[in-house]
């Protein structure tokens, strides 16, 4: 039973074997998965609902900072290359602009969502993407002098919904 690498997957019947053996295990298995269920589906629709969240902090981002919009019709960067600095560049800038956003939040196929700690939610992906935007705002040049003041409130609404939903993804 101490098999690791390699010789766990050759004994990977065997442990097969012993689940569907002993009665105990596969119920204990059975209650686990269905809990897994459950909270994926929990976490789905708490998903669903922080992205709309998202979405309607997008539109008062925009009201606010109309320059914020600039980039919502940046054209897809196409195919990727994975050995072309200048595409990898490309794809980066565009994954933050607010077309990924839409496409994300429309769950288009043209969207680019990475996954962080095990997490490739929408909602996530909206948060980091909104966020971007806020900061790259306030703090043009110098991380350390905010030039806009006026989107202190927007932020703090941002900071809790990603509260929120850094919470239900750990939940």
């Amino acid at each position: 039973m101490n098999a690791e690498g390699q010789a766990f997957f050759r004994r990977l019947s065997e442990y097969l074997g012993l689940l569907r053996e002993n009665r105990r295990i596969e119920r204990v298995v059975k209650a686990l998965s269905a809990e897994v269920q459950e909270a994926e589906r929990k976490y789905a629709e708490e998903d669903e609902q922080l992205a709309r969240e998202f979405v309607a902090l997008r539109g008062d981002l925009v009201e606010l900072a109309p320059e914020a919009g600039e980039d919502a019709e940046a054209e897809h960067p196409g195919q990727r290359e994975p050995f072309d600095p200048a595409e990898a560049e490309r794809w980066r800038a565009w994954s933050f602009t607010l077309a990924n956003f839409d496409a994300i939040a429309a769950d288009q196929e043209n969207q680019m969502r990475e996954e962080r700690e095990g997490d490739r939610s929408r909602s996530r992906a909206l948060g980091e993407i909104l966020n971007a935007k806020v900061y790259n705002l306030q703090y043009p040049d110098d991380p350390n002098r905010k030039v806009r003041a006026d989107l202190d409130d927007l932020r703090t609404r941002l900071n809790h919904l990603r509260d929120q939903q850094n919470g239900a993804a750990s939940g």
